[in-house]
């Protein structure tokens, strides 16, 4: 309980300082997550819990491989490794001596910057994962944070429209209206899914306590103040990503009616859940936008701000940056500078992001820090999904589902945004999947952990 008051002011301390995307900010948040380790790691000595070997080595694989771009190599060995980041330094040196020595990175401010963040966003997960096997049926007390701190944001992005009209765009202390919408649906299944789970562990054939039907209603309409900022945000993918995780729930919610009993199979039933879910989302995604949103999805291609045909380019552009150094990367950060020889697409506008997390990762971490990355998502998913086929009467069951909703909603964001690079955002993500990572400790036949 406390650690999760405690995280839930750094979070929001993050989250309203524009998503702490200034230095100092985002030096607070990891000095604060990496206190708040040291602290629970004392605690972790009387109570230890069963390390999960496999994240750990994708965990220090990666960190690894962002570290060794900071170590100053032979410009020699250097060109073997990566001609191209070799090419950079040494056009460089054009204004100076040639130097003996460089990184694969690029940029080495840049990327040591990114690698204390990337380093404070491990800490958080590893973290959220040993306390989500401490508490075990009390993990929902974690999810108290995002929930706390997106429902505050959204309220202030009503707050917003409300006091700036019709034409308003709401998008709390974000800069950013996407990344505003980022952090919101990262928080909606968790509220949808804590609901459900109230109204139904007390639940009896013929009645339900009131405490639990009006507790449920709480969570329900947190979850519809949620879904009202992202709507009013005019953010199209963040809209498309709130109704992806939508489907999530559904789905797997109401598959458990169609559970074959009795060891007789109805292969043919186990797609009506899917089937109705989509047709409910789909009348959602008709019926539930406003005007301006509308509008928006019909203007795709002129906006005030990157449009569709300029990301476009931007990927077709930003592809041979992969092969021109496949391995190592050109070092977190370093993308702009690695872009400006390839770049041709909105010639008077900086091109600092790709806007698509898959790319520009890809493209500084390489394949030695991609593939560990991806591994560690993938095993955090693979958690979520584990608890999720837990009986129905089970909190790990919808603790399970609201992870996996939350992951696949910033997971379909990433393809067109660039949210792992707010440190917000990317801090809440990481605490979610620290639990989600957790639940592949979880046995869903027998209600135990291993």
């Amino acid at each position: 309980m406390l650690v999760s008051i405690i995280f839930s002011l750094l979070l929001g301390y993050g989250a309203f300082r524009y998503g702490a995307v200034l230095a100092e900010d985002w030096a607070i948040l990891v000095a604060g997550v990496g206190i708040l380790a040291a602290l629970d790691a004392v605690f972790a000595w009387w109570h230890p819990v069963k390390p999960d070997r496999l994240a750990c080595v994708f965990a220090g694989v990666l960190l690894v491989a962002a570290a060794v771009q900071l170590v100053p190599l032979p410009v020699g060995l250097l060109q073997t490794l990566s001609p191209s980041a070799a090419d950079i330094h040494l056009g460089l040196s054009a204004i100076g001596a040639p130097p003996e020595r460089a990184t694969l990175s690029i940029t080495p401010s840049e990327t040591t910057g990114l690698f204390l963040k990337l380093a404070g966003c491990l800490t958080a997960l590893f973290l959220a994962r040993r306390l989500t096997l401490r508490l075990r049926n009390r993990a929902w007390w974690l999810v108290v944070p995002i929930v706390s701190v997106g429902a505050g944001e959204a309220v202030l992005g009503l707050v917003q429209y409300a006091l700036g009209g019709p034409d308003s765009v709401t998008r709390g202390t974000y800069i950013n209206r996407n990344h505003f919408a980022g952090l919101l649906e990262l928080a909606l299944p968790l509220p949808l899914m804590g609901a459900v789970w109230v109204y139904r562990r007390h639940r009896t054939k013929y009645e339900t306590p009131a405490f639990s039907a009006v507790a449920a209603c709480a969570l329900l309409g947190l979850a519809g103040i949620i879904l009202l900022g992202i709507l009013l945000s005019l953010s199209r993918m963040g809209f498309l990503a709130a109704l992806g995780s939508l489907f999530v729930t559904g789905a797997i919610t109401l598959s458990t009616a169609f559970v074959p009993q009795g060891g007789k199979s109805r292969p043919g039933l186990r797609w009506i859940p899917a089937g109705g879910v989509a047709a409910a989302v789909f009348l959602g995604f008709i019926f539930l936008p406003t005007d301006q949103l509308i509008a928006r999805f019909a203007a795709v291609a002129s906006t005030e701000e990157v449009s569709a045909e300029t990301r476009a380019e931007l990927w077709r552009e930003s592809a041979p940056l992969i092969a021109a150094s496949p391995v190592f990367g050109f070092g977190l950060g370093g993308y702009e500078s690695a872009f400006m020889r390839y770049k041709h697409v909105a010639p008077m506008q900086r091109a600092d992001f790709a806007h698509n997390d898959y790319l520009q990762l890809l493209i500084e971490l390489g394949l030695l820090g991609f593939v560990p990355g991806f591994a560690l998502a993938a095993l955090a998913h693979a958690g979520a999904l584990n608890a999720a086929a837990a009986p129905a009467t089970a909190s790990e069951r919808y603790l399970g589902i609201g992870c996996s909703a939350s992951l696949i909603a910033l997971t379909l964001h990433s393809f067109v945004d660039f949210n792992l690079y707010i440190p917000a955002n990317a801090l809440a993500v990481s605490w979610i999947a620290g639990i989600a990572l957790a639940l592949r400790f979880y046995r869903p036949n027998t209600l135990t952990w291993r």
